[in-house]
């Protein structure tokens, strides 16, 4: 990086991007507290541990025990390149969201290909979890192999190639289509599509790994099979990965000329992207964007309208026309459903052999579900936040004359009306899938409803408390932070509390009783939280 400015822009959005593994960093979705991040990053990366080791493992047992060193290098490579370009994607897709930096740097003497290959790299070089990736590759090659000098060097040498060449591959055609495409227009639909893709996805991974005909181990055998049988052609996409493999499963001669190949193509490929960038990166930040045609204005009609609903109708609109908001929340009850459901626990299967003539599993019904739907509101975070979903437009929301009561009944109602749709669609799934009657379908509805309504007040107090209007993503809102992990944390504390002493309650008297308990800790814990935002919506915020 002999440019300057390239490098010192490239040090500044490599900073931003890394910006987790720092001190004195506030990153949501990760708890402020740095010994608690620590802790948590280490958690991950102990996940990313058990599943390098074991696909590398996998690819190993296929192709070392046969002395197929070029197949392994090659799965290998791909693997990681599968990786890194989707840690990478969302990156770069977003960045065409055109944020106030690039808006800022757009008016100064920088060429557009420093500005992009600043980004690039940095977004790229971030990765580190995809070089851990990587560590554990040799690693498993080395255990298998034994050590070998030349190996060692080939693969610290050729380590860069494999993460800029797959990146840089996508990244032309995703700016081809930014700029000649009004893409955008539809960028709505196409965030549906996708977050429904995940959800379908999610829900196949879950069921295939948690029912009790399958194993989780089951699906990544299989899953990795499929890719073993396909691999060949797939490195075809991804074609440095076969220059890759051959630079490593050969003698010293083709160490040299494969290593040359592979540093020669990816220079090719970033050659290209660069000149690209230089051509059509700033104009790929507005696209082939329509010229809006000024139609004759239409006399508007203003009709008085309740406040509430006004605030309700607004909020409503504005969670529904994301699907970001409501991700967190579905994903939460597919896994839950699917984990306690059709899992070891068999839930389904004793709900269907419950005894429904009997007047009291009604309400044990009705505190299951409470239970269940309490434990997916830990993921509501993203309905909830209503207050921090205005982003700085808030600022002039806070100077309108609306009365404290009103503003929080119109948050209220319309996270409500999203829970109201949740519950009675799962309400209706469950009870196809379980051939309940109609007063047990209702008992859950009653339950999930009874749950929603808590997580609503309390997930308004959480965002009246630590409002976030400088957010630039909207998924920024959906990822929490670690003053609603505690919440939650106190939360299941406490579940357990009340769950202990129903339950001793049930021993000694009955499940009436019992019921009449938790009905009237929920109906204090509504009053008491309903208060508690009321009073803090009264107080105003003052440190947005």
């Amino acid at each position: 990086m002999k440019n300057k400015r390239l490098k010192r822009l490239f040090m500044k959005n490599f900073k931003e991007e890394i910006s987790k593994y720092l001190p004195g960093t506030k990153v949501y979705g990760l708890p402020n507290d740095y010994t608690l991040r620590i802790l948590y990053l280490l958690l991950m990366y102990g996940f990313y541990t058990i599943v390098g080791l074991g696909t590398f493992a996998f690819l190993a047992f296929t192709y070392l025990t046969k002395n197929d060193e070029f197949s392994y290098f090659t799965s290998a490579s791909l693997i990681i390149s599968v990786f890194v370009v989707i840690g990478s994607a969302v990156d770069l897709v977003s960045d065409y969201t055109k944020s106030k930096d690039i808006n800022i740097l757009m008016t100064m003497p920088i060429k557009d290909e420093e500005i992009y290959l600043s980004k690039f790299l940095a977004i790229i070089l971030s990765k580190f979890e995809i070089f851990y990736f990587y560590i554990l590759m040799i690693g498993v090659y080395l255990f298998n192999m034994g050590f070998s000098f030349i190996r060692i060097i080939g693969q610290i040498i050729n380590v860069f190639p494999i993460f800029l060449t797959s990146v840089a591959i996508i990244s032309i055609p995703i700016m081809l289509i930014m700029r000649f495409s009004n893409i955008r227009n539809y960028k709505t639909t196409f965030k549906f599509i996708g977050y429904g893709i995940a959800l379908f996805g999610l829900g196949f991974i879950y069921f295939s790994a948690f029912t009790k005909d399958g194993r989780s181990s089951d699906l990544i055998s299989n899953l990795m099979k499929i890719f073993v049988k396909h691999s060949g052609k797939f490195s075809f996409l991804f074609f440095h990965t076969r220059i890759y493999g051959k630079s490593l499963s050969g003698n010293t001669l083709d160490f040299f000329l494969y290593s040359f190949s592979l540093y020669l193509y990816s220079f090719i490929i970033l050659f290209i992207l660069a000149k690209l960038a230089s051509k059509i990166y700033l104009d790929s930040l507005t696209g082939n964007e329509q010229v809006k045609i000024h139609k004759k204005r239409k006399n508007i009609s203003y009709k008085k309208s309740s406040t509430i609903f006004a605030i309700c109708k607004k909020d409503f609109k504005t969670i529904i026309k994301s699907p970001v908001y409501l991700f967190p929340v579905l994903s939460s009850i597919i896994m839950l459903t699917i984990l306690w459901g059709f899992g070891s626990s068999g839930l389904f299967e004793l709900i269907k052999e419950a005894n429904l003539k009997n007047k009291e599993i009604y309400l044990f019904i009705i505190l299951g579900s409470f239970v269940f739907r309490f434990f997916v509101s830990g993921n509501d975070i993203g309905i909830n936040s209503s207050l921090s979903r205005e982003g700085e437009s808030l600022n002039q929301t806070l100077t309108l004359p609306i009365c404290p009561k009103e503003n929080v009944i119109g948050r209220a109602l319309s996270i409500n009306t999203i829970n109201l749709i949740i519950n009675l669609s799962l309400t209706i799934v469950l009870s196809l899938i379980t051939k309940i009657n109609i007063l047990a379908s209702i008992s859950i509805f009653i339950g999930f409803s009874l749950s929603s309504l808590i997580s609503s007040l309390q997930g308004l107090l959480m965002d009246a408390n630590a409002i976030n209007i400088h957010w630039e993503k909207e998924r920024d809102l959906t990822k929490g932070s670690s003053q609603n992990v505690g919440y939650y944390l106190v939360e299941g504390f406490i579940l357990i509390i009340v769950g202990a002493i129903t339950f001793i309650i049930y021993q000694f008297t009955n499940i009436y009783f019992g019921f009449l308990f938790v009905i009237a800790l929920i109906i204090l814990a509504i009053i008491f939280l309903y208060k508690k935002v009321i009073k803090k919506y009264q107080e105003g915020f003052f440190d947005l």
